[in-house]
């Protein structure tokens, strides 16, 4: 099976990346990648990103791509973040990489920084029990968006929050757009 990845769109458009290889990894398919950038598009310019589960980066470099101020990749497979490290290095705009569990990485960004974050752990995390821990490190701006990837609908119950919930074949994408 090829796992092809590359940049759709933005000025690192058509950018092949290095797919990761190992399995709890997956890929964001380019179906649902487009339908998340084509919802957010007006929302990217000038956001700071945390693409916490980053895989091959995809999604961060997605964001660079079409605007994003800065971002942070982590991933905890070390074979993995070589290969992140890689797709990284052609990346003008400002961001960190790390190599730790994701909650070490929480403890490592400053209070009300991240105004976008993605969230693709592999299907064995509990997706509620990530999101509540993103929320409490307090790393969130006031407008900042969340996009979940799971592969089951994912219900958050919320009250100052907007959710949007996506279904590409078994990929389910919940956006949550938090109050302005």
């Amino acid at each position: 099976m090829s796992r092809q990845i590359r940049v759709i769109a933005g000025k690192y458009r058509g950018q092949q990346l290095i797919a990761p290889q190992a399995k709890a990894v997956r890929i964001t398919k380019e179906r649902a990648k487009e339908a998340v950038f084509s919802a957010l598009s007006r929302y990217i310019n000038g956001r700071n990103v945390l693409d916490l589960f980053a895989g091959s980066g995809s999604l961060g470099i997605e964001s660079l791509s079409r605007g994003a101020h800065s971002c942070i990749f982590n991933e905890i497979d070390f074979k993995t973040f070589q290969n992140l490290k890689t797709n990284t290095n052609f990346i003008t705009e400002e961001i960190s990489l790390h190599c730790k569990d994701y909650r070490e990485t929480l403890e490592l960004i400053p209070k009300n920084s991240i105004s976008l974050v993605f969230l693709d752990p592999p299907y064995s995390y509990e997706m509620a029990e990530i999101l509540t821990e993103v929320m409490a490190a307090n790393i969130l701006t006031n407008d900042a968006i969340i996009v979940c990837e799971t592969n089951e609908k994912f219900n958050f119950v919320t009250i100052n929050e907007e959710v949007k919930h996506y279904r590409y074949g078994n990929t389910h994408i919940t956006i949550i757009w938090r109050e302005k």
